[in-house]
């Protein structure tokens, strides 16, 4: 299993030319000029989940497939009819496009929108949801028990701590919570806050510029309060959106989108080479007293045994890792504070002779990688499953254990097959292989997971749609980008996981609640006249 190509690290390069290969470049350039061609055509596709979903599906699975043909032909037994559903996926999704182009009566709009005057409610209810999610995180982590607090404390814990604040905690309100914060609320805050504050910059309202633009920034601290710097992928998404929309200029377009682009990477760099500095780790974070607090000490345990399996994982040696597991078990079974608990502490050292411009290349180049091959590897990985494990798909469906009284959590199982070879040994008890329910549900139940799958989106489509296009056109860009981010999500998660625990559904509240303080907004400014 260890020689199959798509189970080792992927690189872009040069593709083998095949017939299998001119088979997938001939359908990716018919997606490619067909998205262009609608777009182009049509601004209100803007506003519609499933014709982003068919820029993310070209982007992560159709093109990535023709620059993989042939380690794809190589490590699947039916490559030809997996290849004919991925393609099949997107050209349905543009289909949809096409039909509700030309047959529904959407609003034509230009690309450029001026920025709304919100009225109080609407210009504050980002920003108090915000703080309310942020309390209800809170009030379940400790703060001290953050990734970030480890990030700024204790460095070399921050991807552990990542592991206990996201997936450890135990609670799916807090989990939710902070999946709506990260994905749909912050990234609101963000872009209003940045738009806000250029107005009042050229009004010259300065001291209320610095209050907007210090919404802005702590909206983005809030994002990565549990350390993990992916989630502001979502932000990034949502200023690229407004600044193509709100901008008033085609400089100033692409100086945002620059500006925008360059701080996110920067800052998942700063990420990466701010956890190797130099220090005693696990010292000042304490993993075991965080995990008592939040009485989760079974799964706790289980985690950190995991670890020792390969030597590095979550960045920890093992002799770290052996201390953490023994003074977790002393906390966990003593019934006092634990002050006669062994302590944990090892020096650590960021890598010597390293330059780091050399680093910080090397960790870009990294992050392109994991945004634009990783998906396709791992949604390959289901398929090879599927060809290697007889499964009942129905019980990978969500709420199958409500239906069936059991489930099969694949996303693990996946991980454990070929995630574990793909990382060289390691087998973090937390691991796990996702991939879009696009992929996911045709992998165990063929053609019918096809349809369902389809099916799901275009109803998500129309329901979102159906408000979205109510809005004042000057709010156009902000559902907009709540469809560009759901849809993002769609491309790496199920749909339910998508709606409930990153905030899409979450997204289509916010655009109902912008729909009627829009009415109740006019209603009052006609009254007045």
């Amino acid at each position: 299993m260890s020689n199959l190509p798509l189970v080792e690290p992927l690189i872009f390069s040069t593709p083998r030319f095949s017939l299998f290969f001119l088979f997938n470049l001939f359908f990716s350039l018919i997606s490619f000029f067909s998205v262009i061609c609608l777009f182009r055509f049509n601004k209100s596709l803007l506003i519609r989940p499933a014709c982003y979903c068919s820029i993310g599906w070209l982007l992560l699975y159709q093109i990535p497939l023709s620059f993989f043909s042939s380690e794809f032909f190589e490590s699947l037994a039916h490559a030809w009819r997996w290849s004919i559903i991925i393609h099949m996926v997107g050209c349905s999704l543009l289909l949809w496009c096409v039909l509700i182009s030309v047959k529904f009566k959407t609003r034509k709009h230009a690309l450029h929108f001026d920025f709304p005057e919100l009225g109080l409610a609407a210009r504050w209810l980002p920003v108090g949801l915000l703080l309310l999610m942020v309390a209800i995180y809170f009030r379940v982590v400790p703060y001290d028990c953050t990734g970030l607090y480890a990030l700024w404390a204790d460095p070399w814990m921050t991807l552990l701590a990542r592991e206990f604040s996201i997936k450890l905690i135990g609670s799916s309100l807090a989990t939710y919570a902070l999946g709506a914060a990260a994905n749909i609320i912050s990234p609101l805050v963000v872009a209003f806050s940045i738009f806000r504050a250029k107005k009042l910059f050229l009004e010259k309202s300065y001291l209320y510029f610095f209050i907007w633009l210090s919404f802005g920034i702590l909206a983005i601290i809030l994002v990565l309060t549990s350390g993990t710097k992916g989630l502001l992928i979502p932000t990034l998404i949502m200023v690229v959106v407004a600044s193509l929309l709100w901008g008033d200029s085609w400089v100033s377009r692409v100086g945002m989108l620059i500006s925008a682009i360059a701080l996110v990477a920067s800052t998942m760099v700063f990420f990466e080479l701010a956890r190797e500095r130099d220090g005693v780790a696990g010292a000042k974070y304490d993993f075991a007293q965080c995990v008592v607090e939040t009485k989760t000490c079974a799964q706790s345990m289980v985690l950190v045994q995991s670890l020792a399996h390969r030597e590095g994982s979550l960045g920890l040696s093992n002799y770290l890792v052996k201390q953490i597991d023994d003074r977790l078990s002393c906390m966990c079974s003593s019934q006092d504070d634990g002050g006669q608990c062994p302590a944990v502490g090892v020096a650590a050292y960021r890598p010597k002779g390293v330059n780091q411009a050399d680093r910080a290349a090397t960790l870009f180049q990294a992050i392109l990688n994991r945004a634009f091959a990783v998906p396709f590897q791992v949604g390959s990985w289901h398929l090879m499953y599927a060809e290697s494990v007889v499964v009942d798909g129905w019980k990978t469906l969500p709420f199958a254990r409500r239906l069936f009284g059991e489930s099969l959590n694949m996303p693990a199982l996946v991980y454990q097959k070929y995630g574990t070879i793909y990382s060289k040994g390691d087998k973090t008890s937390t691991s796990t292989a996702p991939t879009s329910f696009l992929l996911y549900y045709p992998s165990y139940l063929g053609w019918f997971g096809l349809f369902v799958a389809l099916s799901a989106l275009v109803v998500w489509d129309f329901i979102y749609s159906f408000f979205a296009l109510r809005l004042d056109d000057r709010l156009f860009p902000v559902a907009a980008g709540i469809a560009a981010i759901t849809s993002m999500n769609f491309m790496s998660s199920d749909f339910l996981t998508v709606l409930i625990s990153h905030g899409g559904a979450v997204g289509l509240l916010f655009v109902i609640a912008f729909v009627l303080l829009g009415r109740s907004h006019n209603n009052k400014a006609s009254i007045s006249r």
